[in-house]
C-alpha cells in the first residue's frame, strides 16, 4: 500500500514533467476526470486521448505542488 506522502511525491514528480505513461502509472484503470464545461472522461484509453489533446494545446503544461 502506498503511503499518502509517497503518493504526493509521485504526483509531484509526474506533474513536474508529465507524459501519458507517467499519468497512466499514477491513475487507476477506471480513472474519471471531471472538468467544468467539458465532457466527463472515463477510463485510461479515453484519458490518453484527452491528455494527448491537452499536451498538443499546451506542450509545456506542468503543475508545481506547493
Amino acid at each position: 500500500m502506498t503511503t499518502p506522502a509517497a503518493f504526493v511525491q509521485r504526483f509531484e514528480e509526474t506533474w513536474a514533467a508529465p507524459s501519458l505513461e507517467r499519468l497512466d502509472a499514477l491513475t487507476n484503470p477506471d480513472v474519471c476526470y471531471v472538468q467544468p464545461l467539458l465532457p466527463e472522461v472515463r477510463g485510461r484509453a479515453a484519458a490518453g486521448t484527452y491528455w494527448r489533446r491537452v499536451f498538443t494545446l499546451m506542450p509545456d503544461l506542468h503543475i508545481d505542488v506547493v
